[in-house]
C-alpha cells in the first residue's frame, strides 16, 4: 500500500499517519538511545533514593496518567508507580549541567532526576526522567560545592559510603519515558494552567485540543497541559539530556581524604581495608 498503489486505500487510512510513523522512528533511535546511556551513567554513580518536596509534581504525574491509554502513551507506562501508597515521590539526581542567574539575581540550576517506580511487577521496565529546575541550597543539594566532606559521610551495613539522604527541590517540568523492553521513549512538557486558561472544567476531565497536546483537569479542580514534544524541542531536550550524560561521565574526586578513608575503615570493623570497601 502506497501512494503508487491502492492510492484511495492509502489517502483513506495512512497518509494521515506517515508524520507519527517518522517521529516514532526519531524517537527509538534518537531519544531511546540518549536515555539508555543516560540509565547506565546513573547505575554507575551513587543512586541512593531522595525524597521529592515538589508539591505539583503528584499534579504532573496524575495528569501524564490520563493520556496513557491513547496515541501520546508509551505502552506499559503507568506514571503513578512513581508514588508510593502513602503519596511520598523519591527520585535519584545527576549533578546540575548548566545554570542561569534571572533578572532579580537568583541562581537557578538545571539537572535531570530520575524517578524511582513502585508498585506492579511491569515497573522495573519502565524508566521516567525529569528536567528539574531548582535554586541551589547547600543544605538540600547533594552536589553542592559548599558542602562539607563531613556532610557527605555516612557508611552503610555493608562498607559502602554513601551520601547523606537530600530532598529533591525545584520544579519538574518535562518528562522522558523510555520502556527499556520494547525502546519505546517518548517526551512530555506537563505544564500548570491558570484558572483562566483552563479548557476542561468540572465536567470534562480531559479536553484533547491538537493530536500532540491534552488538557487534564485535576481532582482538586486545577489544569494541566500535557503536551508531546516532538521535532526542535525534542532535539533541545535531547541536547538537555546529553549535558546531563557529560556531567555524569565526568570522574568525580573522592569526597574522603586518605586519612578519613582509612578512619572509616577501623569503624567498619577488622579486615575491612581500603581497597575491600565500596567508596562509591
Amino acid at each position: 500500500m502506497g501512494p503508487e498503489k491502492n492510492r484511495e486505500l492509502f489517502e483513506s487510512v495512512a497518509e494521515s499517519r506517515i508524520d507519527s510513523l517518522t517521529q516514532e522512528f526519531v524517537r527509538r533511535n534518537l531519544l531511546a538511545a540518549t536515555l539508555k546511556e543516560l540509565s547506565d551513567f546513573f547505575a554507575e554513580k551513587d543512586n541512593t533514593p531522595h525524597p521529592v518536596t515538589e508539591p505539583t509534581l503528584l499534579g504532573r504525574l496524575w495528569g501524564l496518567a490520563q493520556v496513557q491509554r491513547g496515541h501520546m502513551g508509551v505502552a506499559g507506562f503507568e506514571p503513578l508507580d512513581a508514588v508510593r501508597y502513602d503519596g511520598a515521590i523519591f527520585a535519584k539526581s545527576a549533578p546540575y549541567h548548566d545554570e542561569f542567574t534571572t533578572q532579580d539575581g537568583n541562581i537557578i540550576r538545571t539537572r535531570i532526576i530520575s524517578l524511582n517506580m513502585f508498585e506492579d511487577e511491569y515497573s522495573d521496565d519502565i524508566e521516567i526522567f525529569g528536567i528539574n529546575l531548582y535554586q541551589p541550597d547547600a543544605n538540600t543539594d547533594e552536589f553542592d560545592e559548599h558542602r562539607t566532606e563531613q556532610d557527605l559521610v555516612i557508611v552503610s551495613g555493608g562498607g559502602k559510603i554513601l551520601d547523606k539522604e537530600c530532598p529533591v527541590i525545584g520544579e519538574t517540568v518535562a518528562f522522558a519515558v523510555r520502556n527499556k523492553k520494547t525502546q519505546d521513549a517518548k517526551l512530555y512538557k506537563v505544564r500548570y494552567l491558570e484558572p483562566t486558561e483552563s479548557v476542561g472544567g468540572l465536567g470534562r476531565k480531559i479536553e484533547h485540543q491538537t493530536e500532540t497536546k491534552t488538557t487534564v483537569t485535576l481532582p482538586d479542580a486545577s489544569s494541566v497541559e500535557v503536551e508531546l514534544l516532538n521535532g526542535q524541542l525534542q532535539q533541545q531536550v535531547v541536547e538537555e539530556l546529553e549535558a546531563a550524560i557529560r556531567k555524569l561521565s565526568q570522574k568525580e574526586q573522592d569526597n574522603l581524604s586518605s586519612e578519613e578513608k582509612h578512619a572509616v575503615s577501623e569503624i567498619i570493623g577488622v579486615g575491612a581495608t581500603q581497597d575491600t570497601i565500596d567508596w562509591a
